[in-house]
Parts: structure tokens; C-alpha cells; sequence
């Protein structure tokens, strides 16, 4: 890079009588009265003009420090860290990005596999209840109650609640009296009643009559187990949320009829 230094051969370290000393030396080779080569003349002004600059002392300080400036560039200024704690420490922010579509859903993914789970341990539970049945040999109806169902303003039939010593059923066909002796079979987990009849007479034996979660409702469970076991098995993020959302529709419905007499 060309200096005034270099223009009049000297180091940037020169004295002011090194600076004359050049001067002179560089005008008796460039004057205009000394050589009439137009080149020679142009660089007695570009000399003049150089140790006018250097020879004061104001104006060589000022010349200096836009030479500092060019050779070492300061570095732009760091963006603050949105932390104070960084801030102070000098570190530039990490640059944001906005999250994909697959890492929106993957934060709420361990959420959707918990449903799932929870739906196919009931699933897993109403398996073995429905294998597991209890027999009670001897149960005494203490009430029999009447319900009546009606849709807009008409009648829909007529069942029994029955509620013996350790069973509550419903009957739709039969209602025995208060008093009668029953044999009653049951599920273990759930108490889902299965059939009845009463002790001596198994020719008048009564099932469930096809509405617990075991006889019409049976695809309830099934479809709960299919969609657990989707989100479950090797799943990404959207299809376990999508089937911890089926699941979470599905569980209150299965349980209100399962629990329901």
C-alpha cells in the first residue's frame, strides 16, 4: 500500500529532520527548473503535498491514525444474548429458526403415548376380566326397580334394575321378587353381570341380554385396542398424536358402559 511515507522515501518512524532531508532531496530531483519530464513534475506536487501533511505535527498524528485504521479494521460490534448472564460474558445469540411441523408435534408426542398406554392397559384389564368370571352361588334380590325409557314424548320399553346381596344387573326379560334366591355369575375385575337364574330352577336362566361392553359393544374395546396399539408400535409423532386423540374420544364411552349397569 502506497503512503505519504513511502512518496517521500522514508520510514514512518522518521524524524522531522529526516522528513526535511528527504524533502530537499526529492524537490532537486523533481523541480520543474531542474527537468522538464512532465513525470518529474507531477510527483514534485505529490511530494510537496505529502511533506506538507508530515512536516505538521497535527496532521501527521491525525495521518497516522487513518493508517491504523485501514491496516487493522475494527470488528463489527456483537449482537447482545437475549440472557443478561451471557450478555456480560460476550457470547452472540444462537440464531433462531422456526420449528418444523414434525418437531411441533414430537413435544407433545410423549403426552399422546401416555394415552395410548393407559388405553391398552384397560384394554389389556378388560381382556382378563372377561376371562375371569365369579361365580356366586347365592344371592337374595333385596330391591327391584322399574325403569321406564322414553324418546319425544314416547315410550321405549321397560326394564328392571335388580340389586341382590353382592350384584346389581339389569333384566329385560324377567324380574324376580324380592327375596328370590339367585344364582349369579359375574366378572371379577368389573362386576359385569354375565347371567343369573334362580337357585333350583337353571331352565330359567337369564344372560346379560346384549348390552355390556362384552356382548353389542364389544367393537368399542377392539377399535381402543387397534388405535393404542398404532400409536404404540413404532409410531412417529403425528400418527401417535392422531391416535391419542381417537383413544381419548373412545375411553369415556368404553368406560361409561363398562361401569354401567
Amino acid at each position: 500500500m502506497s503512503t505519504l511515507y513511502t512518496l517521500l522515501e522514508v520510514s514512518e518512524q522518521a524524524s522531522a529532520d529526516e522528513l526535511r532531508r528527504a524533502y530537499r532531496r526529492l524537490v532537486l530531483l523533481t523541480h520543474p527548473d531542474r527537468t522538464p519530464d512532465p513525470a518529474a513534475h507531477q510527483r514534485y506536487l505529490i511530494v510537496n503535498e505529502a511533506y506538507d501533511i508530515l512536516s505538521n505535527p497535527v496532521r501527521r498524528q491525525a495521518y497516522d491514525a487513518l493508517l491504523r485504521a485501514q491496516r487493522h479494521p475494527a470488528e463489527p460490534p456483537r449482537p447482545l444474548h437475549r440472557d443478561p448472564a451471557l450478555r456480560r460474558r460476550g457470547r452472540p445469540p444462537a440464531p433462531r429458526r422456526p420449528p418444523t411441523t414434525e418437531e411441533r408435534y414430537g413435544h407433545y408426542a410423549p403426552y399422546a403415548l401416555w394415552v395410548c398406554r393407559i388405553a391398552m392397559l384397560l384394554v389389556l384389564l378388560m381382556t382378563l376380566d372377561f376371562l375371569w368370571t365369579e361365580h356366586l352361588p347365592n344371592e337374595v334380590v333385596q330391591t327391584v326397580e322399574s325403569v321406564s325409557l322414553y324418546a319425544r314424548g314416547r315410550s321405549m320399553g321397560t326394564h328392571s334394575i335388580i340389586q341382590t346381596t353382592h350384584a346389581k344387573f339389569r333384566s329385560d326379560t324377567d324380574s324376580w321378587p324380592e327375596g328370590t334366591h339367585l344364582l349369579v355369575d359375574r366378572t371379577m375385575l368389573f362386576g359385569v353381570f354375565r347371567k343369573a337364574a334362580p337357585v333350583g330352577h337353571p331352565e330359567l336362566l337369564m344372560d346379560a341380554g346384549g348390552v355390556t361392553i362384552y356382548d353389542n359393544f364389544v367393537f368399542l374395546p377392539l377399535l381402543l385396542a387397534l388405535l393404542a396399539g398404532l400409536g404404540l408400535w413404532r409410531a412417529p409423532a403425528m400418527r401417535s398424536i392422531n391416535c391419542a386423540v381417537g383413544c381419548a374420544f373412545l375411553l369415556p364411552i368404553v368406560l361409561y358402559i363398562l361401569l354401567a349397569v
